[in-house]
């Protein structure tokens, strides 16, 4: 069992340098493996960020949005609640008079 594991944490390490070796740029970290220099994916790695940048603001902004709009439902709910057990307290009340005043005549 500590095989697999230490296998598989072996091959995350791997991937890790492997994948930063793909992105930091080549005049950050000047390396060549294979003929491969460091940073080949850089300008790659920055399209998908720069592009993917703006969607993920916009899906923040729908997030926020949203949150914010159930927040004014829920507010709104609870006023409601507010004004019906003031109603129920308010006939409670009444009933009680009517029932002092008969019981003093």
């Amino acid at each position: 069992m500590c095989k697999g594991l230490i296998g598989k944490i072996i091959i995350g390490i791997l991937l890790i340098i492997a994948g930063l070796y793909a992105i930091i740029p080549h005049w950050l970290v000047p390396v060549t493996v294979a003929g491969i220099k460091t940073g080949f994916a850089w300008e790659a790695f920055k399209t998908v960020l720069l592009g993917a940048i703006p969607p993920m603001i916009i899906i923040i902004g729908i997030l926020i949005v949203w949150i914010e709009i159930e927040e004014l439902k829920i507010e709104k709910m609870e006023e409601e609640i507010e004004h019906e057990l003031k109603e129920d307290e308010e006939k409670e009340e009444r009933k009680e008079r009517r029932i002092r005043k008969k019981s003093k005549r």
